[in-house]
């Protein structure tokens, strides 16, 4: 697999938990408690995992970079869905009287130039069903930040010594951590654009840094175990929202949070993902999940109101539920949260591969047009 299978595997476990909490709500109970104790740090610890040294000497490559696959992708899918917010307000994907600075939903000049400027400046006011953006908006104001601290580490380095290497790190770890929780505490008194989430990015990529460079052994099964358990009863102590602006509860569970969220990503980790041959069916789709990580987490909201729709019609429901977000509850935790998972992993996927087929397509008539 490309990469490293094990965090090929990762990242597409990862983004399928992810469409899973966004629909089984209480359908599966404890279900989404768990999962958002350790998915999306998850995607931030990955990346760090996957960081390359070489960058340290080059960072203006690495920010250049980082913008192109963060920055740019959400430029570009918000204003398309900006775009098309006013459509979506007529055939009632929004609520009116909710959304927009109108009475009518509707965005007017003033409006769109707004959102127009925070999208590209301060990567905000996206659309409603492009909700999982602020995950791209985290992430690369994390691993800036991370990046930064990762470069001045490697100047203080220098003496080359094991032991300055270990202080050094554990030194950043816990000055990012001080950050997060003083973050946390005190930016709603002060004007900032910094929130805790993007601190809490910068530790997992830090982490899963040092993972990477120090080859950090895998869990075997009874430490799995043994570290889900931890995961698992974390979800009912020392939960957290990683979407959330501000971390509500004591500061303390900060901390708890991210210990276990390291955890549970190790095991993650650890699985036996050996047991997926490159050359076999499941290796393939993997790898296509993989390459369109960032396709599911812009159209699955979007192809939700598909199944939306599906039951209002089913069940001969008044229009307004089609506003419902993301999902319409009385009926997926029924068990449409099945038909919600699916078309929100499969159909995102079969556009992609219908648009990749037919790209090529039009290259291949092009180059023989010319000839």
């Amino acid at each position: 697999m490309i990469l490293n299978q094990n965090v090929t595997c990762c990242k597409v476990l990862a983004i399928i938990l992810m469409v899973l909490g966004h629909c089984c709500g209480p359908a599966i109970p404890y279900c989404t408690q768990i999962i958002y104790m350790f998915h999306m740090p998850l995607f931030f610890f990955v990346s760090g995992f996957c960081f390359k040294e070489k960058y340290l000497t080059d960072p203006e490559s690495f920010v250049v970079r980082r913008f192109k696959g963060l920055w740019w992708p959400f430029v570009k899918w918000s204003l398309v869905f900006l775009c098309f917010h006013n459509l979506f307000v007529k055939i009632g994907f929004y609520a009116g009287q909710d959304e927009g600075q109108s009475g009518d939903g509707l965005y007017h000049r003033d409006d769109i130039i707004i959102r127009f400027l925070d999208i590209i400046f301060d990567m905000s006011g996206n659309e409603q069903l492009l909700g999982g953006y602020w995950f791209l908006h985290a992430m690369l104001g994390g691993v800036i930040i991370a990046f930064l601290f990762m470069y001045i580490g490697a100047k203080v380095k220098n003496f080359n010594t094991k032991i300055v290497s270990y202080v050094v790190d554990v030194l950043t770890i816990g000055l990012l951590l001080i950050l997060l929780m003083l973050t946390n505490e005190y930016i709603r008194r002060y004007m900032g654009i910094i929130y805790p989430r993007t601190l809490l990015a910068a530790i997992c990529f830090f982490i899963g840094r040092l993972f990477s460079a120090y080859d950090m052994r895998k869990f075997s099964w009874w430490e799995s175990v043994l570290a889900f358990s931890l995961v698992v009863y974390g979800s009912f102590y020392w939960r957290l929202e990683p979407a959330s602006y501000f971390f509500d509860g004591m500061t303390l569970q900060i901390p708890l949070y991210i210990f276990t969220a390291i955890l549970g990503t190790w095991v993650i980790y650890s699985l036996p993902w050996h047991l997926v041959t490159e050359t076999s069916v499941s290796s393939k789709i993997i790898n296509y999940i993989d390459a369109n990580t960032l396709t599911i987490l812009t159209w699955h909201f979007l192809c939700f109101k598909l199944v939306s729709y599906i039951i209002i019609w089913v069940y001969h429901l008044p229009d307004y539920y089609l506003t419902m977000f993301p999902t319409i509850p009385e009926y997926s935790d029924k068990g449409w949260w099945i038909a919600y998972f699916l078309i929100g992993v499969t159909l995102p996927l079969l556009i992609s591969f219908i648009s990749e087929k037919i790209s090529a397509t039009l290259k291949i008539n092009i180059k023989l047009s010319r000839k």
